[in-house]
């Protein structure tokens, strides 16, 4: 293991900020910062707040302050009494498009107002009950403008996002269906590739090389190739623990580093951190760092 990884971080550099007025939420999953040098939020509420809906709020570093940009309930509109679960959270599904742009897209754990039991499998196939899909809200901070664009994943959540600023293309995981989609910003289009494994838990990251990643529940690499739209598994998995079966051992997260070619990630069952760079060989190469 790297020395890097042994360090603690200096406690002298992490400071807490609370957030006020938000009795409901209790939750932050997804953070990232934006090209204005605000940092975007997705506050969100667990199983515990039943008809709770997410929102997209910013931290100003600056003048050290919250800031809200969006509530979900006031744009994604359900009828009073509604049975469906709410849009509860964005989970790590922010990122930061070409001019800044903010893409958030939509997530639910939260049961519908009224009730205090998460059932989303119970329900999947319930037309008058079922989860919508996820969402994707865009915000813009040149304009302050909200756009809603749309279900991209029909009566699943999104549980991570990530963004192709070549194409200006989005790429998720569907939860629960472990569905892989596209969506193509310029033209407005959703493209479904079909399931990519048995349950959903990878994230998808998109590398400068020119491919996104993810892995599939056994833990081997996926390569999505936005150019011929197709999905290939690699003979590469990642980390696990030498006891531990390989079922459930897909990447949790995936994030690019400095150079945004190599990709960073930890894996769910084996819980080891580990870098893919994608420009050794044929297929790329994992170290793991333990």
């Amino acid at each position: 293991m790297s020395a890097d990884f042994e360090r603690p971080v200096d406690q002298r550099l992490i400071t807490t900020r609370i957030i006020e007025g938000k009795p409901d939420h209790n939750v932050i999953y997804s953070a990232a910062t934006g090209t204005d040098g605000n940092i975007y939020l997705g506050l969100s509420a667990e199983m515990d707040s039943p008809g709770t809906y997410a929102q997209l709020i910013r931290y100003n570093p600056e003048a050290d302050r919250f800031e809200d940009i969006a509530d979900l309930g006031k744009i994604i509109r359900q009828p009073p009494g509604s049975l469906r679960h709410p849009h509860s959270k964005i989970h790590t599904a922010i990122c930061i498009g070409n001019g800044g742009k903010v893409f958030a897209a939509t997530h639910m754990t939260a049961p519908p107002a009224g009730e205090d039991f998460y059932h989303y499998w119970h329900v999947y196939n319930d037309p008058a009950r079922c989860f919508e899909g996820s969402r994707l809200i865009i915000y813009d901070p040149r304009t302050n403008g909200v756009e809603d664009f749309g279900v991209i994943s029909p009566k699943g959540g999104c549980r991570w996002l990530t963004y192709n600023p070549e194409l200006e293309e989005l790429y998720l995981t569907s939860f629960l269906t472990a569905h892989f989609f596209v969506v193509k910003l310029k033209t407005g289009e959703v493209k479904d590739l079909g399931r990519i494994s048995q349950y959903d838990f990878m994230g998808p990251c998109y590398s400068e090389c020119g491919y996104a990643y993810t892995t599939d529940c056994h833990g081997f690499l996926l390569r999505y190739s936005p150019k011929d739209e197709t999905i290939e598994k690699l003979p590469l998995a990642i980390p696990n623990a030498p006891w531990r079966n390989s079922d459930g051992n897909g990447v949790f997260h995936f994030v690019a580093g400095p150079d945004k070619v190599k990709l960073y990630g930890v894996s769910a069952i084996g819980q080891r951190v580990f870098e893919f760079d994608p420009t050794v060989g044929p297929y790329g190469r994992i170290r793991d760092y333990g």
